[in-house]
């Protein structure tokens, strides 16, 4: 009480949910009782992580899609919001999927080539490294990657078949998950990159 009586109140819930709160006086309802409140957990944006071929400051071109998740489990309650401006200052078209458990999948797709700029706020907040540069280069072509080697030629049952795959330029990149190594019939065998 404080001595005019307004008291003040407070309460220190231990559990996520949905609480209702009853106030009466002399065993009535008092007007708008009860209340309901939503707890959660307190916004954390620095337990959150973004990982991906999408964020990488180098890599990504022209007319591939462009790929990332963003881990929000354990950073308590917010909302997730993710932009992309293109080199024209434009915001892009991005692709969102609910992966589950704390888990987001998002897509764009460059058709410019240039600078990208991906923010990613978690209850309104940068999450860490956000917002992530991206420099998108121009088309890949075939000429800027060559392969050769006695492996690509023939080979002996039994024997190693090495062959080279070489990018060639500034601009290019990793190989990464986007060069593919396979062989047809007749066998299956293990490649070694």
């Amino acid at each position: 009480d404080k001595g005019n009586s307004t008291y003040r109140c407070s309460y220190k819930p231990t559990l996520e949910g949905t609480y209702t709160i009853y106030i009466t006086f002399g065993g009535i309802p008092i007007p708008r009782s009860p209340y309901t409140v939503t707890v959660g957990q307190a916004c954390n944006p620095s337990a959150c992580r973004a990982v991906g071929r999408g964020l990488q400051p180098k890599g990504v071109r022209v007319k591939e899609t462009a790929d990332f998740k963003v881990y929000t489990k354990g950073a308590g309650s917010g909302e997730l919001k993710v932009t992309i401006k293109g080199p024209k200052g434009l915001e892009e078209r991005i692709k969102q999927k609910d992966l589950g458990d704390g888990v987001y999948g998002f897509e764009y797709y460059p058709t410019v080539p240039g600078n990208y700029t991906v923010t990613i706020t978690w209850g309104g907040q940068h999450i860490p490294r956000s917002p992530f540069e991206v420099r998108v280069g121009t088309e890949c072509t075939n000429q800027k990657v060559r392969a050769w080697g006695p492996g690509l030629e023939g080979g002996v049952v039994g024997k190693s078949a090495d062959f080279v795959v070489e990018a060639i330029g500034d601009d290019v990149g990793t190989l990464g998950k986007w060069a593919f190594f396979y062989l047809a019939f007749p066998c299956s065998c293990n490649l070694f990159v």
